[in-house]
């Protein structure tokens, strides 16, 4: 791709975004999707990652996509730092289900306790939630869908 043509493509990616869209990168290598981003105008130039042919989409902003960013951070924050996964659906579901516990603890001390929490919490705890379900549905197949070993109990 010759440069008039490059810098012409990050002109168009930089107004689209300084219009409130959002673009949605493939970085991966080969054609391969492997990692997506998502850029978004926040008032500073934007910084490009992939050259701009390599971009996917420019999308326009919406409140939904506006959720769902911070939600796709987290994702990759939480898979950086813990990059494995349960094979067992009833540890994965039990990962999102700690999470909802932390969320439920966030919202019930904003209401009854509020020296205790603050809606920039909750916001937090949901954006975990969020992100702990996409994990669990980016594994739907390659759960091992199987009974655990059993063991009898006494009767007490």
């Amino acid at each position: 791709m010759d440069t008039a043509s490059t810098q012409d493509r990050y002109a168009t990616l930089r107004a689209a975004i300084a219009a409130g869209a959002i673009i949605l990168a493939n970085e991966g290598r080969h054609g391969r999707p492997e990692t997506f981003h998502l850029a978004k105008g926040n008032g500073r130039a934007p910084q490009f990652s992939c050259e701009p042919h390599e971009y996917l989409a420019v999308v326009p902003w919406t409140p939904i996509l506006g959720a769902l960013a911070p939600v796709l951070e987290e994702v990759e924050r939480a898979t950086a730092k813990f990059p494995t996964w349960p094979t067992d659906p009833l540890h994965a579901v039990s990962v999102v289900g700690e999470e909802f516990g932390e969320l439920t603890q966030a919202v019930l001390q904003l209401v009854y306790e509020p020296h205790k929490s603050t809606p920039e919490a909750v916001r937090e705890e949901a954006i975990q939630v969020a992100a702990m379900a996409m994990r669990f549905v980016l594994s739907l197949d390659v759960y091992a869908y199987a009974r655990s070993d059993q063991h009898a109990q006494a009767a007490a």
